[in-house]
C-alpha cells in the first residue's frame, strides 16, 4: 500500500537510515527553508515508533506519531545545526557520532529518513564561515570620531524593557526556552514572544495563549501555565 508522502515524494529516494554517514549534511524536505543545512550525528538503533520526540500533558509524543506519513518502523536518523553546534562550542571532527547524552538539550533532533535530503558533506569550518561577519575590499570599522561603540539606549526602547509586560514577556522565554524548540525570542512592540520550531513560528502573548492549535503550540501553553500560573 503506497503512503501519502510515497504519494507525494514518488520521485524522491526511498532513504533508510544507512543511506546517511556521520558528517552528512541534510535538508528537511518539509521545512520553508531548503537552504537551511543540518548535520547527520548520530544513527542511533531506534525506530521512529519508540524514540520519544517531545511530551504533551507528560504524555510522550514519538517521532512516528509525529510524522504519521512515514515509516514508523524506520530508524531514526539525528542531527543538529550548523549553527548549534558553533553555538555550544563542541569540538567535533564529523566523523565519529555525538553522544546525544552529551548534548545540550533541544538542539538535536531525530527524523525519519524519508523526510531527510542529503545535500553534501559536513565541514567543521562551516559553522565559522557562517557567523564571521562579511566586509567590502577596502572596508574598515564603520565608527567614525565622534561615534562610541557604546551608544546611549533608547528611551523608549528602555522604557519597554522595564514594563511589566516586558518582564512578563521574559519569564514566558525562560520557560519555553528549556522545551525542544529552535529559538526564543521576546518581541516587545508586539508584546509577544516568538517560539522558533522546525521552520514553524508560534506567538505567546503575555497571558500564556499561543496563536496556533497543534501539540506544539498546546505543549508551549501547558509549559508557561505550569510554570507561571499566578
Amino acid at each position: 500500500m503506497t503512503s501519502p508522502q510515497d504519494e507525494t515524494d514518488a520521485d524522491q529516494p526511498e532513504y533508510t537510515q544507512d543511506d546517511f554517514a556521520i558528517g552528512d549534511t541534510v535538508v528537511d524536505r518539509e521545512q520553508d527553508d531548503p537552504d537551511h543545512v543540518a548535520v547527520v550525528v548520530n544513527r542511533p538503533p531506534m525506530a521512529a515508533e519508540d524514540w520519544e520526540a517531545y511530551r504533551v500533558d507528560g504524555e510522550a509524543v514519538t517521532v512516528a506519531e509525529d510524522n504519521p506519513d512515514y515509516d514508523p518502523t524506520a530508524n531514526v536518523v539525528v542531527v543538529i545545526y550548523p549553527e548549534d553546534l558553533d553555538e555550544w562550542g563542541i569540538d567535533w571532527d564529523a566523523n565519529s557520532p555525538i553522544k546525544l547524552g552529551d548534548a545540550p538539550t533541544g538542539i538535536a533532533y531525530a527524523f525519519p529518513p524519508r523526510r531527510l535530503e542529503l545535500v553534501g558533506t559536513y565541514s567543521p569550518d562551516q559553522a565559522d564561515e557562517a557567523t564571521e561577519p562579511e566586509t567590502t575590499d577596502g572596508e574598515e570599522n564603520a565608527t567614525t570620531d565622534d561615534e562610541t561603540p557604546e551608544s546611549a539606549p533608547d528611551t523608549a526602547a528602555e522604557t519597554a524593557d522595564q514594563s511589566p509586560a516586558h518582564e512578563r514577556l521574559e519569564e514566558i522565554a525562560a520557560v519555553v526556552a528549556e522545551l525542544n524548540v529552535d529559538d526564543v525570542t521576546v518581541d516587545p512592540s508586539e508584546e509577544v514572544v516568538i517560539v522558533e520550531k522546525l521552520a514553524e513560528s508560534y506567538a505567546i502573548d503575555t497571558d500564556g495563549s499561543v496563536d496556533a492549535d497543534d501539540l506544539l503550540a498546546q505543549r508551549l501553553e501547558d509549559a508557561v501555565s505550569e510554570e507561571l500560573e499566578e
